[in-house]
């Protein structure tokens, strides 16, 4: 048997044959932008699966729950007393378990990793090794090369953690607030961070952190280092300052020996509260003199009613600061010292 047949080899064209027709290979700068920035979609890609995957295991766990609850006349918190009803509410609660104790604290801090491992790196490893030269050189400008350089993955950033902020959102209003027997407030530390746009603005606003300290550094290391503290002092300063974005409302209520102090509403942000004397002075803190006067306790809460304003001008904040540093970093990495 001959090895043109093992082998399959092609009859070599004739002196009137034309040239050999291959398929086009897309090219140019969004091509390389893409190549480069395609492990970063991928890890991306998976990331929202496998919490997405999470997100609807809770939802149906606990949603079929509630509903055996309703069925057998579990759900009125005055039944729980009885065996086979405080199975199901512990049933409930362990089938929050990996949206309370996994998914919220992982997407808390994902904001954060998405700056210090896809927007610090981006440039800073570039600029390090000198690879961007060769782009540089090849009549592309440095403006065109970085808009096609963050382009890719900050398409990803967004479709990404706005189809999580989304899924946690649903899931949350869906299975968790409203359950009988779960208790999760919108204001607490690891739920706030993953209800409504603020996984998404603080993505967005990590990632241009990250590649405006790449860009300034000019250092992978120090740049990932860098990004990750200085998200961390951002996260710690605007939650300082969260309570002061709208107004709060304020409530007194009679004394009280029972509850000890002001009792917040349900869901409610207990900004500041204090005891009230008989002269109507407000005491900042729980009194240690004069507590015979005491008459009742004054509060200052944001009601769950507020927490849609108060994250539509903390995103509208990151937003405005996300332009900022991109603004900077385009002209930065326009400069001919660059």
């Amino acid at each position: 048997m001959s090895t043109s047949v093992l082998t399959k080899t092609e009859p070599e064209a004739g002196p009137g044959a034309g040239p050999k027709r291959t398929a086009p290979r897309p090219t140019g700068l969004l091509w390389l932008a893409w190549r480069q920035s395609r492990p970063a979609v991928l890890v991306l890609a998976v990331g929202l699966l496998l919490a997405t995957a999470a997100l609807l295991v809770t939802h149906f766990a606990v949603s079929s729950t509630v509903e055996t609850m309703r069925a057998t006349k579990c759900y009125s918190p005055g039944a729980w007393d009885r065996e086979s009803c405080y199975a199901l509410v512990q049933k409930v609660e362990w089938s929050a378990t990996l949206y309370l104790d996994v998914l919220q604290p992982a997407l808390t801090f994902l904001p954060l990793l998405i700056g210090m491992l896809l927007g610090a790196p981006l440039v800073a490893q570039e600029l390090e090794r000198g690879t961007h030269r060769l782009v540089w050189v090849q009549s592309v400008t440095p403006t065109r090369w970085l808009a096609a350089r963050i382009g890719v993955p900050m398409v990803a950033v967004t479709l990404t953690t706005g189809a999580l902020a989304l899924l946690s959102s649903w899931v949350w209003w869906t299975d968790i607030v409203h359950s009988p027997a779960l208790f999760d407030p919108p204001f607490q530390g690891f739920t706030y961070p993953v209800l409504g746009p603020a996984l998404l603005t603080w993505s967005l606003f990590s990632f241009a952190l990250g590649l405006a300290v790449g860009l300034w550094r000019r250092r992978t290391v120090s740049a990932i280092l860098l990004t990750g503290l200085l998200g961390l002092v951002g996260m710690g300063v605007m939650r300082l300052l969260r309570p002061a974005l709208y107004p709060v409302l304020s409530g007194f209520q009679p004394f009280d020996r029972v509850h000890g102090g002001f009792a917040q509403p349900t869901n409610a942000w207990l900004v500041e509260s204090g005891p009230v004397l008989a002269d109507g002075t407000r005491q900042a803190t729980f009194c240690t003199r004069d507590c015979d006067s005491l008459t009742g306790w004054w509060g200052e809460y944001h009601p769950a009613s507020h927490l849609v304003p108060i994250q539509l001008i903390e995103s509208g904040i990151l937003l405005l600061l996300t332009a900022a540093l991109v603004t900077w970093t385009v002209r930065r990495i326009g400069r001919p010292d660059s």
